[in-house]
């Protein structure tokens, strides 16, 4: 095409061939892909349905439409803008599943997409390694997921439940100390774990803390400090214990 036809198409916002080739091309590959990405949901429902998943842990939202819009093409001085017609796809099949949150919140119906490798599935979300599974074993790992934030919630609010109580419980036996809520922590050799302690701090500057147990009024002392004593001279520690009466 000679110089003066490719200043003339452009002019008049017209194509050059390689232009247009490389928009047929780009049209041609989005009905390829869309098609096969067709095919792969198809298949996934398919699998998910025969693996006995129910219509409420998983939901199918690909759809292909066709839209029309301005797309660049080309790279560097060879780029070029036009408007073109073609297969748009978005969507695909995620799996609904819940999770007890950090925040201490139960968030249902969270989203994670499955993919396929043979008669396989992904869904990263709802197992522990980036793997493909059979679709019945990841059902089985869905409901294991489930369950484990349905009995974290429960852990949640009864550990609550304790801990209201027993701050009410020693506000009431000693209304003129300060009985705080916090955290403490443990370690276990491998990690740190956190657990939920009640304070009882008096004026005197002494306190003790409750570790609290699975029940109500199964606390135990957590750490205590006796303001006074700290400050005692060896006699005067003798005679507090010599005045302590006997077991």
């Amino acid at each position: 095409m000679s110089t003066a036809t490719q200043q003339l198409e452009f002019n008049f916002g017209l194509l050059t061939q390689e232009q247009q080739s490389m928009v047929d091309r780009f049209i041609t590959d989005q009905k390829k892909q869309a098609d096969h990405d067709g095919k792969v949901n198809e298949t996934i429902v398919s699998l998910l349905v025969e693996a006995s998943f129910k219509e409420d842990q998983f939901e199918d939202t690909h759809k292909v439409e066709k839209i029309t819009k301005e797309r660049s093409f080309g790279y560097g001085s060879n780029q070029f803008t036009t408007t073109v017609s073609y297969l748009n796809r978005e969507g695909g099949v995620f799996l609904l599943y819940d999770m007890f949150d950090y925040n201490n919140k139960l968030q249902q119906g969270l989203k994670s997409r499955v993919h396929l490798d043979g008669d396989r599935l992904q869904c990263t979300a709802i197992t522990e390694q980036y793997r493909y599974y059979k679709p019945t074993t990841l059902l089985t790992k869905l409901n294991d997921k489930n369950a484990l934030a349905l009995f974290q919630t429960q852990q949640h609010i009864q550990r609550t439940m304790i801990i209201n109580y027993t701050a009410g419980k020693y506000r009431d036996l000693y209304p003129n100390a300060k009985v705080t809520v916090g955290e403490d922590y443990s370690n276990t050799g491998r990690r740190y774990i956190s657990f939920p302690i009640v304070t009882v701090l008096f004026d005197s500057g002494s306190f003790v803390s409750f570790r609290l147990g699975v029940n109500l009024d199964e606390e135990r002392v957590h750490k205590k400090y006796d303001a006074v004593s700290i400050n005692m001279n060896g006699k005067e520690v003798l005679d507090m214990f010599n005045s302590q009466p006997s077991k």
